[in-house]
């Protein structure tokens, strides 16, 4: 007696097919800028209007007021601890502990900086100039 085995393939596929999927991340970055994008512009309309509305001398009075050089100077540590921190992540990917810390130290001096210039900047201009939250500028009368 022979007995004949015969072997079948059955054609299954793949098991899991594979999906085009975007990068969570990506994904994550641009609707995080798009809610920043949406704050600023409302940011950006309220000043249009405030602007339209009260006139070129509120605003010529109110300018007086601004420490110019120190929010400038303010503003340029805020850009440059961006850099430290960027420079950070370049020594994490590079696998350099000492120089991650070290930056990462320096990008939190400087934030520590700036944080500490807004605070002072704020408490000037509502000790000083009376700037509230409460005061609202009033359209110039027409009559």
């Amino acid at each position: 007696m022979s007995v004949v085995a015969t072997v079948t393939t059955v054609e299954t596929g793949h098991a899991h097919p594979s999906v085009n999927r975007p990068n969570l991340t990506s994904v994550g970055t641009i609707i995080w800028l798009s809610s920043e994008l949406m704050f600023f512009a409302a940011l950006f309309a309220m000043y249009f209007t405030l602007r339209s509305v009260t006139g070129a001398d509120f605003w010529a009075e109110k300018a007086s007021a601004l420490n110019f050089p120190f929010s400038a100077t303010n503003t340029t540590i805020l850009v440059l601890s961006s850099l430290t921190c960027q420079l950070g992540v370049f020594a994490a990917e590079r696998g350099d502990v000492k120089k991650l810390r070290t930056w990462f130290i320096i990008t939190f001096v400087m934030g520590a900086i700036f944080i500490g210039g807004q605070v002072f900047e704020y408490t000037e201009l509502v000790k000083h100039e009376g700037l509230s939250s409460r005061r609202t500028p009033t359209a110039p009368c027409s009559t």
